[in-house]
């Protein structure tokens, strides 16, 4: 394959289109973004971490160029598709960037071409959502008249040592000879390869890649909240513990663990139920009312408050201790366990008692987690009195 289109040029699809440009393979990149377009076209970076001199001698070597006009489609090999997929207003994954780019390349399709989707999102969005919106738009079959494939965008951003050309690549086709023009596709730029049986394969590869680094940080998180409230510091304790030569990857506290983990939802559904849905609507309802008796506006003659009110109220309470989307626990007090020398009775899901807890003052940290949280994530019977 002589020449490719990108479709999508940001923090994932410019770092591709720049490995397949110095692996010798002309790019086209597609983007709705004109000022985007002008830019790259004149040499320039609007990414912080990929420098404006690696554009230009892509640029000026005539290897890359960039435009907003989807017809040129008819005149690549393969499109390689790297749009985003953010969470709706639901907090559902939103696929449309990739059904609306699908349908401005179907009519541009042409036998033989190949298409290959690197978006994060669930399973089944190549093989059934995607695939129907290109068959509809081109009067074309997949697996017959043009190929179809899924590969899971791998980018490692904010790591100054990582090259595109060393991520190995997951690779999935709709058949076998998709699957094998995919490889020769990703040959021309990545070293390793890894083939897998399906595109659901390849899209479950990726859920299981974010979920687990979702889960290990948002694991790190509450420790170290945990931890804080007993006077250790957690930075110690993920050093000493990434000394182990196995079963032990380091994960970092960070603000936004689940930023990237939308797209597992689909996987759960009972966590989609309108129990949970209507509790965070109760929430903002009461909010919103709160607001409006203490004068500072609000919305005014809404509903809302209203219908979630009467959407809760369907539902059965849920179990004691269980803590829905929206809804807040009572702030608790997190005791500093160092500051007493001798340990009561081990009973979680209690706090001090009310003649000790003048002498052990709540750490300023855990005062958004109850006693026990803390005992369930940490998975012992904390001496909590």
């Amino acid at each position: 394959m002589q020449k490719i289109a990108i479709v999508g040029l940001g923090y994932v699809g410019l770092p591709l289109s720049l490995q397949f440009a110095r692996s010798g393979v002309q790019v086209v990149g597609l983007d709705i973004d004109s000022t985007k377009i002008e830019a790259l076209n004149s040499g320039r970076s609007h990414i912080r971490h990929i420098e404006s001199a690696t554009i230009a001698a892509e640029v000026d070597a005539g290897r890359l160029t960039s435009s907003t006009d989807f017809s040129l489609v008819r005149g690549v090999d393969a499109v390689i598709i790297c749009v985003p997929t953010p969470l709706n207003k639901n907090r559902e994954p939103d696929i449309s960037c990739i059904l609306r780019t699908g349908e401005a390349i179907a009519p541009h399709l042409q036998p033989g071409h190949l298409i290959v989707l690197e978006s994060t999102t669930y399973t089944g969005t190549t093989d059934e959502d995607l695939r129907s919106v290109l068959e509809k738009g081109s009067v074309l079959k997949a697996g017959l008249d043009f190929h179809l494939a899924f590969s899971p965008e791998r980018e490692d951003l904010g790591n100054p040592c990582s090259v595109v050309e060393h991520i190995p690549n997951v690779v999935g086709g709709l058949t076998p000879a998709c699957l094998e023009k995919a490889k020769e596709l990703y040959g021309r730029a990545i070293k390793t390869l890894v083939p897998v049986s399906s595109c659901r394969a390849a899209e479950a590869t990726k859920l299981l890649e974010n979920i687990f680094r979702g889960v290990n940080i948002a694991l790190v998180s509450e420790l170290r909240i945990v931890y804080g409230a007993m006077g250790i510091d957690i930075w110690e304790v993920i050093n000493a513990s990434k000394t182990k030569t196995l079963g032990f990857m380091a994960f970092y506290p960070g603000a936004r663990a689940w930023r990237t983990l939308h797209s597992h939802r689909p996987l759960l559904p009972h966590l989609e139920g309108p129990r949970i849905r209507s509790s965070h609507a109760l929430h903002r309802a009461r909010w919103q009312d709160q607001r409006r008796a203490a004068g500072k506006g609000g919305a005014q003659g809404s509903r809302g408050p209203q219908r979630a009110l009467k959407i809760s109220q369907s539902f059965p309470n849920p179990r004691p201790g269980t803590l829905l989307q929206g809804q807040r626990r009572r702030r608790s007090r997190v005791p500093q366990l160092r500051s007493h020398g001798k340990a009561q009775a081990t009973r979680p899901g209690r706090c001090l008692p009310r003649s000790l807890r003048a002498s052990n003052p709540p750490h300023p940290r855990a005062s958004a987690i109850g006693s026990n949280e803390v005992c369930r994530v940490v998975g012992i019977n904390v001496p909590f009195v």
